[in-house]
Formats: C-alpha cells, sequence, structure tokens
C-alpha cells in the first residue's frame, strides 16, 4: 500500500528530470522550452552569456539582438541581469538533483520581471518624446515616472544580485536548513518585485499615464479637427 502512494510521487520526479534536459536541450538550440514561454530575444542572450563567462553588452553579437528593440542606455540593466544569472548558474553546478535546475529557474522569473520593468522604462522613454515643453504637467509626470521606474530597477537588480552569494553559502555547508533558506530567500525576493511591479502599477493609475495607442488616438483626433478647420 505504502509503495502504491509513493509511486505517483516518484514518476512525478522521473518525469520533472526528464522535461529539465529536455528544457536544456532546447535551450542550446535557441528553441522554446516545454516548462514556459521565454522570450526569445532574452533566451538567445541566455544562450550566449551562458557559454562565456567574459561576455557583456560590448560585443557584437550581444547588441545585435537588443539593437532596435532596447535603447542604448538602457543595455547595462540586461548586463547587470545576464552576469547574475550567469554566476547562479556556475554557483548551481556543484548542487545535485534538481535544486540547481529550480534556483535558476526562479532567478530567470526574477529577470522576467526586471525585464518588465525595463520595458516599461522603454514605454515612458518613448511617450515623453511626445511633449517638447519641459515645464508641462505631463511631461514633468513624465519624469517623475521615470526617477521612479529606474530607482525600482535598481532595487530589484541588487535584490537579485544577492542570489549568486546565497548559493555559495549553501555549497560550502549543504545543509537541508540551508537550502530551505535559500528556497525562501528567492520566494521573498519574487514577492519584493511583485510589489515593485503591482506599485507601479498604481502610480500609473494615479498619473493616469496614457498608453502610446491612447496617444495616437488623441494625435489622429487632433489632425482630423485641424484638418476641417483649414476647409471652413
Amino acid at each position: 500500500m505504502a509503495e502504491q502512494e509513493r509511486q505517483p510521487g516518484f514518476l512525478k520526479l522521473i518525469w520533472r528530470g526528464i522535461r529539465e534536459l529536455f528544457d536544456q536541450f532546447l535551450m542550446i538550440l535557441d528553441l522554446p522550452t516545454t516548462s514556459k514561454a521565454t522570450d526569445p530575444r532574452l533566451r538567445r542572450l541566455r544562450r550566449i552569456y551562458y557559454s562565456d563567462p567574459q561576455i557583456n553588452t560590448s560585443y557584437r553579437q550581444v547588441r545585435d539582438i537588443l539593437r532596435g528593440h532596447v535603447h542604448k542606455k538602457n543595455y547595462d540593466y540586461y548586463d547587470r541581469m545576464l552576469s547574475t544569472e550567469r554566476l547562479v548558474l556556475r554557483a548551481t553546478r556543484n548542487i545535485r538533483g534538481s535544486t540547481s535546475y529550480d534556483i535558476l529557474s526562479q532567478t530567470q522569473q526574477l529577470s522576467a520581471k526586471i525585464v518588465a520593468l525595463v520595458e516599461q522604462l522603454e514605454d515612458i522613454d518613448e511617450i515623453a518624446t511626445l511633449y517638447k515643453n519641459p515645464d508641462s504637467d505631463e511631461a514633468k509626470t513624465m519624469v517623475e515616472s521615470r526617477q521612479w521606474l529606474v530607482s525600482r530597477i535598481e532595487e530589484a537588480l541588487k535584490l537579485q544580485a544577492s542570489i549568486p552569494a546565497k548559493v555559495v553559502s549553501f555549497n560550502t555547508s549543504k545543509t537541508r536548513r540551508k537550502l530551505d533558506q535559500l528556497g525562501e530567500s528567492i520566494d521573498r525576493l519574487m514577492l519584493q518585485l511583485d510589489d515593485i511591479l503591482e506599485s507601479y502599477d498604481e502610480i500609473d493609475a494615479y498619473h493616469q499615464i496614457p498608453s502610446l495607442e491612447d496617444l495616437e488616438g488623441i494625435t489622429d483626433e487632433t489632425e482630423e479637427t485641424h484638418d476641417r478647420s483649414s476647409h471652413l
């Protein structure tokens, strides 16, 4: 009876191991993984960063992936984020079982949240170009929102950068207690980043920051009004 109760868990563990190996193989081939849909651009960057400890955003192959999608002034965010992932990957190589995969996977999930913040920053920068008068209320709102986002991105990157040291601490002791502390610490980081994203949504609603689609609609209406006036 006890054997039958253990069997589902054992089969689940076997399947999980197979899926993890398959995911790693897919990453090498630069293909989507089975566990989660990853941004193809981020997946390609990971493959490059993981393969060489010297890689950074000064390399042409990295810049080619970012060019046209990320502003140059935001390249450093990607470099710091991916460098942290690379350190976690190296630090977890000596950890047996699925733990190393779990830690790296959670670190990558943190990166996805950081990317979401950087993308919001890119949107704000694009919207800000539409406000020519720096003294207008809209332009000031953009500046305030940008400053807030930059501080949150820096905070998120510092939180993520603390993971490699925690992994090294676990490697030196390799006790179950240290492993549990490591998992709890990463979970807290995830919650903190969720709070950062939610608080941005709140400030976004408070300032009523328009989307690019809204602004395009306003621009179209203005042009139509101007055209009608010119015919009168």
